[in-house]
């Protein structure tokens, strides 16, 4: 989180100011191993291609999609993979994080 919050202040001070503007901060909620973490994005529109982005994402080389960590997609997709089926991978998950992270859907 450290490095993540540097990283944060860094790219607000550094960044290209014409191009990027800030818009707002977005908290969002990612499922870990360890529990949930509430992470707050600062959210930018780069008014050169007229889109928005979150420059830490790009940074950082997270996709932020579906809301799990890289560890927990990894172990989800090794176990629907050499499981028996995705409802079982979803309850193991779930008998060994205590809590249901993934659904079989």
């Amino acid at each position: 989180m450290i490095k993540a919050n540097s990283i944060k202040r860094g790219l607000l001070l550094e960044r290209d100011k014409k191009r990027y503007r800030l818009k707002e901060k977005l908290t969002i909620t990612i499922k870990s191993l360890f529990g949930d973490i509430h992470l707050e994005r600062n959210y930018y529109q780069d008014q050169e291609k007229g889109e928005y982005v979150h420059l830490l994402d790009r940074s950082l080389e997270f996709e932020g999609v579906g809301g799990l960590s890289p560890m927990v997609e990894e172990a989800a997709l090794e176990l629907a993979i050499s499981g028996p089926s995705y409802r079982k991978a979803a309850d193991t998950l779930e008998t060994l994080l205590g809590y249901r992270i993934i659904r079989h859907v």
